[in-house]
């Protein structure tokens, strides 16, 4: 870049911006011809005037450079030296690196205990719109993709005015650094760095994102052996594509793809050709397409064939010499189509050396002699024959099975690690099969025994007739002649014919791998054709000081299906305690976190399951993608994969139920109930999922249909405790408030967890009707339990309520100190909504523009919609009713929210655009399932809706339409037992006038 010239004087920097002036609007075939010309041979002149035109490319529109261009050497904001804090919560350790951009640091990230990497940008590009773009832009790409080999970046933010990202720390240097140390790299070694290349670029092909800017310095190779692909400041994605000119050349010279240096369009097979140079450099240090100057250079990578690796390097076996060959084809088309499909090749690679012998051979190969053409043809019919008779069989199209896991029985003091869930993970890997819920097998046990028993091979068999299920596994350990020895068998649970039946010997240390086996054999003789070393992966996803944390691990689960997530939360964390790289167990805590409520806690917790995402199987890595996109409200990115994993693991039940919740937190009711009906379907036993079934039909208002299934969720697991939930809110919703408090109530009984929902519940059952007086000690003693158990999220929620009670009673004091403290307690969106609105109505703006500023920073577009809507509440506030509308329609096309709509109608109601404001309202009306539960996490918000009833008969007696009186009423029905409240006094008032008439 430009920035990477130290003191430039200012007569060049003049000429470098006169040459791009000139040369900016020329057609890509007339770039070069005319900056070989006007820089004379200049190659740093040159190198300048194209890194300008590669950050003009960032830009939408033109931008003229200014003087001083930027210089590099260490940021000058003094929060980034050594022995500082950045943020308060970033120690700096030391620099690790300055570039153009900016400097990059080593950082202890006190809040989640790790080290981290920070990238600052340069004060004098911080108020660049082309350095901001590219900025944040790398956040917002990498964080499309999360793979093991792809950098993982946190998170954005700012420190006493300048902006930096945060990303994950390599313990390691990168592959140019290497090279420079290493000097050749073998063909094992080479293969094994550029498969992990390849993974990385699958993974970011699969999201749309090409990078560009694929070379040496950009893959870091951390000391253990893992590679990590880095920097996608200038990575092409689909959804970016307006801020890449026409014609502008991205990328290093020294790696770029013919098409590139064209600036003709890219695709992944731009990065392919990445590949082969950087493929070619390992093996020979040295890279091909040598010309005296740079141009030269590319101009012989356009027109001319590369000298084939194994012409310098008589070891490089002939089949890496041919993959590499055709990484570097000039024209895409003649490359390999995908990364996989390189992949693929190399996965067959002998990476043994090559004789002396064989590379005489090649060498003969190469003459062009008369009878090239025919060894050629033999070749090819060889080659046919082999790969006819040694081709990969097609994937096996099994049937979905479903089978249930015995209890395994063992020796006393032999063994005290439960082996179900390592034996769960090893069968799950076959994509046909799906493991039932052992809890609520045991349920199901219980009830058919009458009475609490172990699950058996013969109870499990019982259960399994009962419940639909097919197979039955049991397993048995024990000692022989000092050596474990653990068996295990499948059976067909209606006649108990054994399927499959096997054993193995193993030491302590071996068991999870001992295991992986049994569970190889048996996805084998239930059809899975996949090859034996992808059936054992899931041992690998262990380690032997994971053997004490299974144990805690398999409670946490066991729990986590009864509903009792916040024991589970403490087993999961007991687990991690042992062994602090089991990412399985941080997304089990991040999972029960987010049916707790606790979002916060949930995108910490999932964020270090990422973290150690190498520790899964492939379906659990789907699952922790999906549940951490879910978790940040990226809807679409959720919605990817679990696609992906429903598309790969056909029989996995929780793709499909996340599929769902992905498709309803986008409001798209329909695929969601789609979705949650296919889930029911398939798996009619499941308790997840007819309840979530019930919450979409509430959400869609389809309440007797929500009461229903709520029902079947809660005959299945009668401490379900969001089945009463959706049942309570439902009978709301149907104006059976009775009906309502009785199901509060019974919630009510089930414990600590059960009376906090059923508390928020009979709270705004309360405020529906205006009972603040009643609404507020229920609320109070809540919250007060909340806080003793340590549940801030929910009692944040709870104060935000509490806040609006308080308001409600006209103890403005009161009401804004709820809200102060709620913030003090969570970052959630819908907490620091509902406490802006509260500032709002205490004429308190600066506290709610502030909370506006925190949503409107973060990336999802459901916060930043919420901003929006304050932002315009706070201007309808100030009596500037079309400045607000304009905000609610901004608001809008980020998210189109329930309390969108009532805000617009009102916004139409002051301008008196009475036929808007009704359809605004009306549409709130009709969304009345939503506004049950308005920001979509099942806390009850129904007294929200009350309010909607009146403000559509203002807008009914603007219209002169007979239809105000019945809005009125409506709204005075359900607030017939209010304490004093302005607009039930209003309502009466108009209703009075309008019925005299």
């Amino acid at each position: 870049m430009v920035s990477d010239t130290p003191q430039m004087p200012k007569e060049r920097w003049h000429r470098v911006v006169e040459i791009f002036g000139h040369v900016k609007d020329l057609p890509a075939a007339h770039r070069n011809s005319y900056l070989e010309v006007a820089c004379k041979g200049d190659l740093e002149l040159r190198r300048q005037v194209e890194d300008l035109l590669a950050e003009d490319a960032e830009a939408e529109d033109f931008l003229t450079p200014i003087w001083p261009p930027p210089t590099p050497g260490p940021s000058p904001a003094s929060t980034f030296n050594p022995g500082k804090t950045a943020a308060n919560r970033y120690d700096i350790l030391q620099v690790l690196g300055e570039g153009g951009m900016g400097a990059v640091y080593k950082a202890w990230d006190r809040e989640l205990d790790r080290t981290v990497v920070i990238k600052v940008i340069r004060p004098q590009l911080a108020s660049s719109e082309i350095a901001l773009k590219r900025f944040k832009r790398e956040l917002l790409l990498t964080r499309q993709i999360t793979h093991k080999n792809i950098v993982r970046i946190f998170d954005i933010g700012e420190s006493d005015g300048t902006k930096f990202i945060t990303m994950e720390y390599i313990d390691g240097g990168d592959l140019k650094k290497r090279m420079g140390e290493h000097g050749k790299f073998s063909a094992t070694e080479a293969v094994a760095i550029v498969r992990q290349i390849c993974h990385a670029l699958d993974a970011a092909h699969s999201e749309g994102i090409v990078h560009r800017d694929l070379k040496p310095q950009n893959i870091m190779v951390q000391n253990n052996g893992r590679v990590v692909v880095t920097d996608f400041g200038i990575a092409h994605s689909g959804d970016t594509s307006a801020m890449t000119a026409s014609g502008a050349v991205m990328g290093t010279p020294e790696y770029m793809a013919p098409e590139q240096a064209k600036g003709e369009k890219v695709d992944e097979r731009t990065d392919l050709f990445s590949i082969g140079l950087i493929f070619y450099e390992l093996l020979t240090r040295e890279l091909p397409f040598k010309g005296d100057t740079l141009p030269a250079t590319i101009l012989k990578r356009i027109t001319e064939r590369a000298i084939p690796p194994a012409e310098i390097e008589r070891t490089i076996p002939a089949r890496v010499n041919r993959i590499i060959m055709r990484c570097l084809e000039a024209e895409p088309a003649k490359r390999y189509p995908s990364a996989v499909a390189l992949l693929s090749d190399l996965d067959g690679i002998d990476p043994a050396p090559v004789t002396k012998w064989a590379h005489l051979l090649y060498r003969l190969s190469r003459l062009k002699r008369f009878w090239k053409p025919a060894v050629a043809v033999l070749a090819g019919v060889i080659l046919g024959i082999v790969l006819y008779f040694f081709r990969r069989p097609p994937p096996p199209s099994n049937k979905l099975v479903q089978l249930l896991i015995a209890d395994f029985s063992a020796e006393s003091g032999v063994l005290d690690t439960p082996l179900e869930p390592v034996l769960t993970l090893a069968l799950e890997g076959a994509s046909f099969v799906d493991v039932a819920d052992r809890q609520h097998a045991k349920t199901v046990a219980a009830s058919i025994k009458g009475k609490q028993a172990a699950l058996d091979e013969e109870t499990a068999r019982l259960v399994a007739v009962r419940e639909g299920i097919s197979t039955v596994v049991s397993g048995a350990v024990g000692r022989r002649a000092g050596k474990l020895q653990i068996s295990a068998k499948a059976v067909d649970a209606a006649s108990g014919r054994v399927l499959a039946n096997d054993r193995v010997q193993s030491d302590k240390s071996g068991v999870l791998g001992a295991i992986a086996k049994l569970g190889s054999s048996i996805r084998s003789s239930l059809g899975d054709k996949t090859p034996e070393s992808d059936r054992l992966a899931a041992a690998e996803t262990f380690t032997a000081g994971s053997l004490e944390a299974m144990t805690y691990y398999a409670k946490a689960q066991e729990l986590r299906s009864s509903g009792r997530w916040d024991d589970a939360i403490r087993f999961y964390s007991q687990a991690t305690s042992v062994d602090p790289k089991m990412g399985r167990a941080y997304a089990g805590i991040a999972a029960a976190s987010f049916n707790l409520g606790r979002t916060d806690d949930a995108e910490r917790y999932y964020q270090l399951a990422l973290a150690n995402i190498d520790r899964m199987t492939d379906r659990e890595k789907y699952r922790t993608q999906g549940g951490y996109f879910l978790t940040v409200r990226d809807y679409d990115r959720a919605i990817e994969q679990f696609k992906q994993l429903v598309e790969k693991f056909p029989a996995d039940t929780a793709g499909y139920n996340n599929l769902a919740l992905a498709y309803f937190y986008k409001r798209d009711m329909s695929n969601a109930l789609l979705e949650a009906k296919r889930f029911v379907k398939l798996y009619p036993n499941v308790v997840s999922a007819h309840n979530n079934l019930a919450l979409y039909d509430m959400y869609a208002g389809n309440f007797e249909a929500s009461k229903a299934e709520a029902a079947k969720a809660l005959q299945l697991t009668p401490s379900f405790i969001k089945g009463y939930v959706a049942t309570a809110l439902s009978e709301l919703a149907l104006d059976h408030p009775d009906g309502a408090a009785q199901t509060y109530d019974r919630l009510a009984a089930l414990g600590s967890q059960g009376g906090s929902w059923a508390a928020i519940g009979l709270a705004d059952l309360k405020m529906f009707e205006g009972r603040f007086v009643e609404a507020e000690p229920i609320l109070q003693r809540a919250i007060a339990v909340d806080l003793e158990n340590k549940q801030t999220a929910f009692a944040a929620k709870k104060l935000v309520m509490l806040g609006s009670v308080q308001m409600s009673l006209g103890r403005q004091a009161a009401g804004l100190a709820s809200a102060q403290q709620a913030v003090s307690l969570t970052k959630d969106s819908s907490v620091l909504f509902g406490a802006a609105r509260i500032f709002i109505n205490g004429r308190h703006s600066p506290e709610a523009s502030n909370i506006a500023g925190q949503l409107e920073s973060r990336l999802e577009k459901e916060p930043q919609a919420y901003a929006k809507l304050i932002q315009g509440e706070m201007l309808l506030d100030s009596r500037k009713p079309s400045d607000a509308a304009r905000k609610f329609e901004e608001a809008r096309q980020l998210a189109d929210t329930w309390f969108g709509r009532v805000d617009m109608g009102r916004a139409y109601l002051e301008t008196r655009n009475f036929p808007q404001a009704s359809a605004e309202f009306d549409a709130a009306l009709s969304r009345r399932g939503e506004a049950a539960a308005v920001f979509l996490d099942d806390v009850p918000t129904y007294h929200y809706f009350a309010v909607v009833r009146y403000y559509a008969g203002r807008a009914e007696e603007g219209l002169n339409s007979p239809g105000a009186v019945e809005k009125y009423r409506a709204f005075l029905n359900i607030k017939s037992q209010s304490e004093s409240d302005p607009l039930v006094e209003d309502a009466k008032r108009r209703v009075d006038r309008l019925t005299k008439r």
